[in-house]
């Protein structure tokens, strides 16, 4: 059974300290839409394969088990809450790995050619450049916030 990606590419057109506002963030792109399924660039950025969450991965994560942010957009909270209803119901175990990281943090972690040729991660990544280029947006306003799903 795959490792499913979810999560969101989230935006904000404020500056510090406004960012850190309970609604300064906005969801515009649905991870778990466009990466089918766990790999290794979801590997190295995040942590989120299977190998790496049972303790077997020797590739470092970028940005793995932060948490969500303290802000979530509107989306992420409503999903949060979603799983949260489903392991109340059913108990806690298929969904974890929930982290964040900033585009311009991403932007420096170097995939090669041959890691992004067999992943789904370049679209995201080239609708993210796509965003970043707007005057209004900067690579410290837009990060993404994943999580898994067995």
């Amino acid at each position: 059974m795959p490792l499913d990606i979810h999560g969101w590419v989230e935006i904000t057109r404020h500056d510090e300290p406004e960012r850190a506002d309970k609604h300064a963030w906005q969801a515009v792109l649905r991870l778990g839409a466009l990466i089918d399924v766990a790999d290794s660039i979801s590997e190295r950025l995040f942590g989120l394969s299977k190998s790496w969450l049972a303790g077997t991965s020797r590739v470092p994560a970028l940005a793995a088990n932060r948490g969500l942010p303290t802000n979530p957009s509107e989306e992420v909270r409503r999903e949060i809450e979603e799983i949260r209803d489903l392991e109340t119901r059913f108990g806690k175990g298929e969904f974890g790995g929930y982290t964040f990281a900033t585009w311009r943090e991403i932007e420096g972690a170097g995939f090669s050619e041959a890691e992004l040729d067999s992943s789904d991660w370049p679209l995201v990544f080239d609708l993210i450049r796509r965003l970043a280029n707007d005057d209004r947006l900067s690579s410290d306003k837009i990060r993404l916030v994943a999580y898994s799903c067995w």
